[in-house]
């Protein structure tokens, strides 16, 4: 590989590589980089709160997985490996306990495959197994144990949300469920926690909120059941739901906390992937072929056109005022991740491979975004360890302290089709970091 320096740049490669377990170290002046190879694909990535570790959870197989503990450095603490696909992990904000989820590929094509046998675990940092809680069936399931998509895990570790096909599993940090809610009539469901984990809201066939103890607090009237993914801002004020229409023709409905409806919004295309800033001054839509910020009002600031052949914005993650967003793309182009500034350009990007998830630690200072190449079984993945957004300024050069590790997995055809079908299932069930 050749490098061109100038003179603010200095680079040092140091390489390691003893078959494909070894971490391979390269040092930048301006881009700290690590890389570690293992097999599985990375689906699911989480910060805490300062910034000191980060775990991610892996797909191994059709029914196996893995979960990845490093801390900032890229040191890998831990790993723990499952007999259930990981697709998604939370951590406390202290990095203290770590949450994990994930299910079971059932059958074998052609003939009918599903998913089921959801799982979560619960670790301490050290990665001791604190306890893990197997789902059971429900009256939408046909018998199997249903599956579990997504987790949600408050900033202190004691409550859990548990998204499924069915409904909400809603947990403490015992393992003990405290509360549940079925969707009705078999209606996917899509669940979404604030940060403290006391207000809860889901969408089935109606858009539903809920206290720490499962009380109802409001119930929107009926939505049509074509609703694709939904965000709520991080203290819980907002809810946006997006309901495809057509795939030309989309509608967003904004609730505040009490249930009011504030506005809806018409789209040409429906919205992969919404998030909001933390002071909830600004949400960011992604759609097939745009990234839009809205103020609070609703009133576009600025509209983003993204590259490439309309692969659609798989994740959007957003820093606390809303100066700046990660965004992933979900389609293997030349630049796949980008950091837009407040007025909507982007001041960097990077080929990455079709992002999955995009995090921002909550205090905005590091990122971490999931990718890999398109299609194939055998696709490898990787797992992207960045500074903050605020660093990729033009004149101030990289994007400082980008740690990349690369994982190659062994199989991934399974993990790679939950995503993809993640968007005819629910777009919430791929993560939108809020």
């Amino acid at each position: 590989m050749r490098v061109r320096l100038d003179r603010r740049v200095l680079v040092v490669v140091l390489c390691v590589a003893i078959l494909l377990v070894v971490p391979v170290l390269t040092l930048w002046q301006q881009w700290g980089l690590w890389r570690y190879s293992t097999n599985g694909t990375p689906n699911s990535v989480a910060i805490s709160s300062d910034g000191s570790y980060l775990v991610a959870g892996v797909g191994t197989g059709p029914q196996s997985g893995r979960i990845l503990f490093f801390d900032r450095a890229g040191s890998l603490l831990w790993t723990h490996d499952t007999y259930r696909v990981i697709s998604s992990v939370a951590i406390s904000a202290d990095g203290s306990y770590i949450a994990a989820a994930g299910y079971r590929l059932i059958g074998q094509a052609p003939a009918l495959v599903y998913y089921g046998n959801g799982i979560i675990y619960y670790l301490a940092r050290d990665g001791t197994m604190l306890w893990n809680y197997t789902t059971r069936p429900s009256p939408n399931s046909g018998g199997a144990n249903i599956p579990v998509f997504q987790i949600r895990l408050s900033s202190d570790g004691t409550r859990i949300a548990a998204d499924t096909l069915s409904g909400i599993l809603f947990l403490n940090d015992l393992g003990q469920v405290t509360w549940t809610h079925l969707s009705p009539g078999g209606v996917l469901s899509h669940t979404v926690m604030s940060l403290d984990g006391t207000y809860v809201a889901t969408v089935d066939d109606r858009a539903r909120a809920f206290d720490d103890r499962g009380r109802s607090l409001w119930n929107s009237s009926i939505i049509p059941p074509t609703v694709q993914n939904i965000a709520m801002s991080p203290d819980g004020r907002y809810l946006a739901v997006d309901e495809e229409v057509s795939p030309s023709n989309a509608t967003l409905y904004l609730y505040n906390k009490t249930g009011s409806l504030m506005r809806t919004q018409p789209f040409k295309s429906p919205p992969f992937s919404m998030t909001f800033s933390a002071n909830d001054a600004t949400m960011f839509s992604g759609t097939q072929y745009s990234v839009i910020a809205f103020d609070s009002n609703g009133k576009t600031l600025w509209n983003w056109t993204t590259p490439g052949g309309g692969y659609g914005v798989s994740s959007l993650a957003a820093t606390s005022d809303g100066s700046y967003v990660l965004v992933g793309i979900g389609g293997d182009w030349e630049q796949t991740t980008f950091v837009l500034n407040n007025q909507g350009n982007a001041v960097w990007g990077k080929p990455v491979g079709v992002v999955r998830q995009a995090v921002l630690s909550p205090d905005g200072n590091l990122a971490a975004v999931t990718a890999g190449p398109s299609g194939g079984q055998y696709s490898s993945g990787s797992l992207f360890h960045l500074s903050s957004p605020r660093t990729a300024i033009p004149g101030k050069g990289h994007w400082s302290s980008l740690f990349p590790v690369v994982l190659r997995p062994e199989y991934g055809a399974h993990s790679s089709s939950h995503h993809t079908a993640s968007r005819h299932l629910s777009n919430s069930h791929r993560h939108y970091g809020c």
